[in-house]
């Protein structure tokens, strides 16, 4: 009779575990949205309201060229225009702000930075991140949220982990579990998002140690269904692949995961991202596509440990010849576009941007004075495109570096880490037009001939001096936009970010900010001083 029921229960257990299989099988190949969206990473640090404490990398004061940071030439040359403009606000006016604004640029929902981290930065992060469920179930009820679970490395037992970083998950839930704003699966599932995920294993130590044994991307999949049940919730997660070029990590990432997610590491024309889009389809996975429009990083690094330094006070403390800085080579907005391209192309159901604030970086679309709502008008204009919507309207818009690559700074001039390449030359200004007619192109005076209907881009080499770009027919100027910062030829410290403007600048403020006095960058502009 016990030899029975031991057989009995063997088979029960083994019935189990099969259906669970098919099931865990079953749910990687279901969609995970209802409807396409664009999601933009979003830094819950980085948000002004009153009584805040925004990192050193986002206060507006540092960067200045005088003042605190002086003695660096500023710590940073990314400015958000709701630092100056909207500092005094109440979270819950902020967060609508934010939510505002990103709509604006073409947003559907965030995916919120939300490190395995301390308990403290953790409740600071859930009292801003229910603001935003709180704000979007009420005001605005198409816009979707989620979390972006972000574990590189762990030095606590596995258990503990999923145990400690649970409690957080959790104490946000009590605040939002039934929030309509959450991004979901059609099934009901809580979509999540990772960056660099792996080490929450007690295995792997560091996500770095996958690249060499892709075969413990199991163990991820394992250590994040615990840490959902953990939470009491059925999720879905978009995993962050990394080495995506490698056979045996996509492979392995496929076999556990409903879907895949890249960062800033698409820098050329062939980046092997469409191969990944090719396997996504043949193993019925979710494929999504990320953009990211500049990569200039404020932020410093100690050249010896290479750490980021978080604080302006510990930026002084290392000798300048230790401070540096890190960029890509994005050919102004040539990787931009070209992420954008395949986004209409393969028309996945998710558009992720890297990133909406992540100011630090200098890959944010948010609005800041050198990028000035620029990129969110492409973005704009792809979507519509990927939407199968109606493109309309007539703008241009310019892009540039405020000096070339073989200009040195005089007095401030950072070492700079060059991570990745385009093989593009950044020497250049860009010019982009939309246009329903075709029209005569002129820069700075100068005429540049005649340019057709549709999307439009113009690449002349860089010079020196004020850039007013006009769009003309018969004659009279159409369109018309004048950049508030100059080219230089002589620099007084490092500064790689993308100044860009378009036509649209005055529609896109005035509706944020109204009669607010825009904040501009023209540090080399000869007319402002």
């Amino acid at each position: 009779m016990i030899r029975k029921t031991t057989v009995l229960f063997c088979l029960i257990v083994a019935t189990c575990a099969a259906e669970f299989q098919s099931l865990g099988k079953q749910e990687l190949e279901l969609p995970i949205t209802e409807k396409k969206r664009v999601i933009a990473h979003y830094m819950p640090a980085a948000v002004f309201f009153k009584g805040c404490r925004v990192p050193d990398n986002c206060i507006p004061a540092y960067a200045s060229r005088d003042g605190a940071a002086a003695e660096i030439g500023g710590l940073v040359q990314a400015v958000p225009m709701s630092g100056i403009l909207r500092p005094g606000v109440s979270l819950d006016e902020a967060v609508e702000h934010e939510i505002r604004a990103a709509k604006l640029a073409g947003l559907d929902g965030f995916q919120f930075f939300y490190p395995f981290g301390g308990r403290g930065l953790l409740k600071q992060y859930n009292h801003t991140i229910s603001a935003f469920y709180r704000v979007a179930e009420e005001k605005f009820p198409d816009f979707r949220l989620t979390l972006c679970l972000c574990c590189s490395e762990c030095k606590l037992d596995e258990a503990e982990a999923i145990e400690r970083w649970s409690q957080s998950i959790r104490e946000l839930l009590d605040e939002c579990r039934e929030s309509p704003a959450w991004l979901k699966t059609p099934d009901g599932r809580y979509l999540f998002y990772t960056w660099c995920p792996d080490g929450l294993v007690g295995s792997i130590e560091t996500h770095h140690k996958t690249f060499r044994q892709p075969e413990l991307i199991a163990d991820t999949a394992s250590v994040y269904r615990r840490l959902a049940d953990a939470c009491g919730i059925r999720a879905a997660i978009i995993y962050h692949l990394r080495k995506h070029e490698n056979k045996a990590v996509l492979k392995a990432a496929l076999d556990h995961f409903p879907a895949v997610w890249g960062w800033t590491d698409s820098y050329a024309a062939d980046d092997g991202w469409a191969e990944v889009a090719k396997e996504c389809g043949l193993r019925n996975r979710t494929y999504t596509q990320t953009v990211y429009p500049d990569y200039y990083t404020s932020k410093l690094y100690n050249l010896d440990s290479h750490n980021m330094i978080h604080r302006l006070r510990d930026v002084l403390e290392v000798p300048f010849g230790k401070l540096g800085r890190e960029t890509q080579n994005c050919g102004v907005t040539h990787v931009y576009r070209n992420l954008l391209d395949p986004a209409v192309e393969l028309d996945p159901p998710l558009i992720n941007v890297a990133t909406w604030n992540d100011f630090g970086e200098g890959h944010h679309l948010a609005p800041e004075i050198n990028h000035n709502f620029a990129f969110g008008v492409l973005l704009n204009h792809y979507k519509r495109r990927w939407l199968d919507l109606p493109v309309e309207g007539e703008w241009t818009a310019v892009f540039y570096k405020k000096y070339s690559s073989d200009a040195r700074p005089t007095t401030f001039d950072f070492h700079i880490n060059e991570k990745k390449s385009c093989g593009e030359s950044e020497d250049v200004i860009e010019l982009v037009t939309h246009l329903n007619s075709s029209a005569q192109l002129e820069l700075s005076g100068q005429s540049l001939g005649r340019v057709d209907r549709g999307l439009y881009v113009k690449r002349v080499p860089i010079r020196s001096g004020s850039v007013l770009l006009q769009v003309k027919r018969a004659g009279k100027t159409v369109l018309s936009v004048k950049g508030d910062e100059w080219i230089t030829d002589k620099p007084y410290r490092t500064d790689r970010l993308t100044y860009g403007k378009s036509s649209l600048f005055n529609f896109y403020f005035k509706t944020l900010y109204g009669d607010a006095e825009p904040p501009v960058s023209d540090e080399y502009n000869q007319e402002a001083q």
